[in-house]
């Protein structure tokens, strides 16, 4: 079996491309073997294999990437850093206002939120409609959002669910509360799939969607996420916190077909990832 780089077998399909663009290709991800994305330029491809080079990611400003758009819904991901709605002193930088700027003919309707501090998959519709029904499914809690999450201590047991009734007070600081009648219930779902140094890294599937849920849970458990002072961790990350929203699966609000949405971690995850085989 004749086998080549994956760099010379895309320069034997694009001859008229140069290696510094098909190098990008790799780096964005867009280059598939057989089905599994691959951004090694040195992997052995066999003459047989099946490339695909996928669209090219669009992005709007601040480098927020689109991953899917249709008439009704549009799917994107989130810097860290970045308010999802405008506040009382900030009304011009956050990502609402910013897809607002690039679909003048259209009007934003947000469907949900992510802490400023964290990144990830977010959905805004383009229609009231579609909107409250999106709304819905998150009230129904049939939507599927799972995070990457970065604790410190070596959480355990390594599979498990955290609840509890969450309170905000009036300095935006969320904690559990023992009066059921004060807070407002909230069911985190986690599994560990990394240990090491005294780091977890952690699979977090939400049931509900609370305010700083993940972020208060893991605090309250004894494992405090990287670089989140505000729920007492010690460790830097990067400027942000170590947690972001990988996957988002809907059921479409006209269509009704199940839909799935997915990002990689973020570059800053790749040392505490799972090591792969």
């Amino acid at each position: 079996m004749n086998e080549r780089t994956l760099l010379e077998a895309l320069g034997e399909i694009a001859p008229e491309s140069s290696k510094t663009t098909i190098r990008s290709w790799l780096f964005d991800g867009r280059v598939s073997v057989d089905g599994v994305v691959v951004k090694d330029p040195r992997a052995a491809v066999a003459s047989s294999a099946e490339i695909l080079l996928g669209k090219k990611k669009q992005y709007l400003e601040k480098s927020i990437e689109i991953l899917y758009q249709d008439s009704e819904i549009i799917v994107v991901h989130k810097p860290a850093g970045l308010l999802t709605v405008p506040t009382e002193t900030d009304l011009l930088e956050n990502l609402h206002e910013y897809l607002k700027r690039n679909f003048k003919r259209r009007t934003i309707y947000p469907v949900h939120r992510l802490d400023r501090e964290a990144s990830g998959v977010i959905m805004f519709a383009f229609s009231e409609q579609s909107q409250i029904a999106l709304k819905a499914q998150f009230e129904e809690h049939s939507i599927l959002r799972e995070y990457m999450a970065v604790v410190e201590g070596n959480l355990t047991p390594q599979k498990g669910m955290w609840q509890s009734y969450l309170l905000e007070d009036g300095a935006y600081y969320v904690r559990s509360v023992k009066d059921i009648s004060r807070g407002k219930l909230a069911t985190t779902h986690y599994e560990v799939v990394r240990q090491k140094n005294g780091i977890s890294t952690v699979k977090v599937t939400l049931e509900t969607g609370r305010k700083n849920q993940i972020r208060v849970h893991s605090s309250e458990a004894g494992f405090s996420i990287l670089g989140d002072k505000k729920y007492r961790s010690n460790y830097e990350f990067h400027g942000r916190i170590a947690l972001q929203a990988c996957k988002l699966g809907i059921t479409h609000p006209v269509s009704r077909k199940s839909l799935l949405f997915t990002k990689e971690p973020d570059p800053e995850f790749t040392p505490f990832l799972p090591e792969k085989a």
